[in-house]
């Protein structure tokens, strides 16, 4: 398993930070030395790689369950918010739903 960078120069340092001053501020030297202390833990924090989901995030779509808005707002993006990112499309040709339900036929 690798570490993801964010984890490794964001959140971890942010965390050191974290248990440095609540331990300086709430706990002082001799509560420390007996072991009495806060730790933050990061290491059940699971990093995601959007090439760990794309294959998700394209079956999803393909199988007309997202729109690309809906896959944008999924990978934490703003919508565009226009007619053809909110249409559905199906099948491995992504055709617009209402050209499926026709039987393929064009517009």
């Amino acid at each position: 398993m690798t570490v993801s960078p964010a984890l490794t120069f964001c959140v971890n340092p942010l965390a050191e930070l974290l248990t440095d001053e609540i331990n300086r501020k709430y706990y002082k030297k001799r509560a420390f030395l007996d072991r009495t202390y806060v730790k933050l833990n990061t290491s059940m924090i699971r990093a995601v790689d959007i090439k760990d989901i794309a294959g998700a995030l394209e079956t999803l779509f393909r199988i007309g369950g997202y729109t690309i808005d809906d896959v944008l707002k999924s990978l934490g993006m703003e919508p565009l918010d226009n007619g053809w990112s909110t249409t559905h499309f199906v099948t491995k040709n992504y055709e617009p739903v209402e050209k499926a339900i026709k039987g393929g036929e064009g517009d």
